[in-house]
């Protein structure tokens, strides 16, 4: 036999040899812990051969094991503090000893006994799923006690049909966009050196007219 009790001593929790309890704050759990931060379905504790072991029953502010946060079914000791959410319990079984070896099978039975369906709502451990579908539906009246506020400014994003033709490309415009690019990306230098042989060409046509237009020297 081993004990949970309480750190403040208002509560004694009796485990006996082969109980495999159920810890929560639902009325039909085994062992009820009336305190808001304890889930409806918090947690299993197992004595098996003197083997005192518990599993977190994905609780919403989960279970500690000596200040360390479970992620996998554990051992307890005598002199362990085993807290479920904020209510903290000192283990008192002077007579638990470690898992040996091969308690690995025997600790899955733990996770055997299927939750209890509450006739209440769980509002510690509920959780919501919403399917494609029904994000395209209207949600309809919803009643003020869910606590959901819808907007009604969302819209449905449209879908886009994949037998619409794309719009077609301007050849031109592209071609000037071309231009436009290839004028912007030239380098300053090489504009200038362009404007330098267009001003000599235009130099020496001046220059050759007048030579055209003098007069033959008299002989």
């Amino acid at each position: 036999m081993a004990y949970l009790r309480s750190l403040d001593d208002q509560t004694l929790i009796e485990i006996e040899e082969g109980e495999n309890l159920l810890i929560g704050r639902m009325p039909k759990c085994d062992v009820v812990i009336d305190d808001p931060s304890v889930s409806s379905q918090h947690a299993r504790v197992q004595l098996t051969d003197g083997v005192l072991r518990v599993i977190d029953m994905h609780s919403t502010n989960g279970t500690r094991l000596n200040y360390s946060t479970l992620i996998a079914p554990a051992t307890l000791l005598d002199g362990d503090i085993i807290e479920f959410g904020s209510a903290s319990f000192s283990v008192d079984g002077p007579e638990l000893r470690e898992e040996s070896g091969d308690g690995d099978a025997e600790m899955d039975l733990i996770t055997d006994s299927p939750p209890l369906a509450a006739s209440q709502k769980l509002d510690a451990t509920m959780s919501i799923s919403i399917s494609d579908d029904d994000l395209r539906e209207p949600l309809g009246d919803i009643p003020e006690e869910a606590g959901i506020e819808v907007s009604p400014e969302l819209e449905p994003v449209a879908e886009t049909d994949p037998d619409m033709d794309a719009p077609e490309e301007d050849p031109a415009g592209a071609a000037d966009e071309a231009i436009d690019d290839d004028a912007e990306s030239m380098d300053p230098q090489t504009l200038a050196m362009l404007l330098s042989l267009l001003f000599l060409a235009i130099a020496g046509g001046i220059f050759f007219l007048y030579l055209w237009n003098l007069a033959p020297p008299e002989l």
